[in-house]
């Protein structure tokens, strides 16, 4: 029913221009240092999307291993090889390659990082109107978020700002994860903010059943034309998701992960069409996205994108 609808809907849908998409910022918070590395990969495509659409400008804060009380490899001679490292390198390569303003990128396992994280994340929050709203992509925990917000939440104050934040979520993991027991989750969250405030969140379906390809390899999983484009930043994109699939689980004897995940982008794909499409947001709001969704929107390359004959 709701693909019929979709597809019905196609050929009355204006896409907008950077310049006339809806207002809006951007924020992601993410994981990556944790049991399930899909935003090793995630993260970058996410940059991919907001390139190919012009909104890059847009993006104010992107914090990364917000899973910060976890650790999952103590051994000292592999701490290059931990997931949090694998995150940190995949996220600023990514920020390269997109060109990226680097002090918008926070390593939520660097305390000074995480301080600055807190103080950024707080400053672009206050600034939230509703003619320029701010959008938090919930790719991982909410650790940061609950710093970010229990100082605010008891001045009442600050509604007209606090209701012009939305938190976008498609993962009831997320939601309920605890950081290894010692972090906060969406109810944690939940509960300092609804006493005064209603906690803004836009919640899609969970992206793992369509985006999470599991025994298969990144080019099997239909990824291929990112590792053909003549983009260079379009193919570190394919070589994070193979870098998911191939990787080893350093928590118990060596093995495969065998996924080609970008399960967390899909929010992104979302805000993206948002913004700059006439897209019904209740179809929106009720779509899992296929990674031909994500060919049809990035297409071979992305206007500035640096190729290999240094073009």
């Amino acid at each position: 029913m709701m693909t019929a609808l979709i597809f019905s809907l196609a050929a009355n849908i204006a896409v907008f221009g950077a310049d006339q998409a809806l207002p809006g910022r951007i924020a992601i918070t993410a994981d990556g240092d944790s049991a399930d590395p899909d935003d090793w990969a995630a993260t970058p495509m996410e940059l991919a999307l907001l390139a190919k659409s012009g909104l890059m400008d847009r993006l104010v804060h992107l914090d990364y291993n917000n899973k910060y009380g976890c650790i999952y490899s103590t051994d000292s001679s592999r701490t290059e090889h931990t997931y949090a490292y694998y995150m940190k390198a995949s996220v600023l390569g990514a920020a390269e390659v997109f060109g990226c303003e680097s002090n918008l990128f926070f390593d939520g396992r660097v305390e000074s990082e995480r301080h600055s994280a807190k103080n950024n994340l707080t400053a672009e929050v206050l600034k939230a109107t509703r003619d320029d709203p701010l959008y938090i992509v919930v790719n991982g925990a909410y650790n940061l978020l609950y710093e970010v917000f229990e100082p605010l939440a008891s001045d009442r104050s600050l509604y007209h700002v606090i209701d012009h934040v939305f938190l976008i979520q498609h993962s009831t993991n997320n939601e309920n994860a605890t950081s290894c027991g010692n972090g906060k989750n969406l109810s944690d969250l939940r509960e300092i903010i609804d006493g005064n405030y209603e906690l803004k969140t836009i919640k899609i379906p969970g992206q793992g059943k369509t985006l999470n390809n599991h025994h298969i390899t990144p080019d099997e999983a239909g990824f291929e034309w990112l590792k053909s484009s003549p983009c260079l930043a379009y193919n570190y994109v394919y070589d994070q998701i193979y870098e998911v699939w191939d990787e080893t689980d350093l928590r118990d004897a060596p093995k495969r992960l065998s996924k080609s995940d970008i399960s967390d982008s899909g929010m992104m794909m979302y805000l993206v069409k948002r913004l700059t499409t006439s897209e019904d947001r209740a179809v929106l709001q009720n779509t899992q996205w296929v990674v031909s969704d994500f060919e049809a929107i990035l297409g071979s390359s992305f206007k500035g994108c640096k190729t290999r004959n240094g073009e």
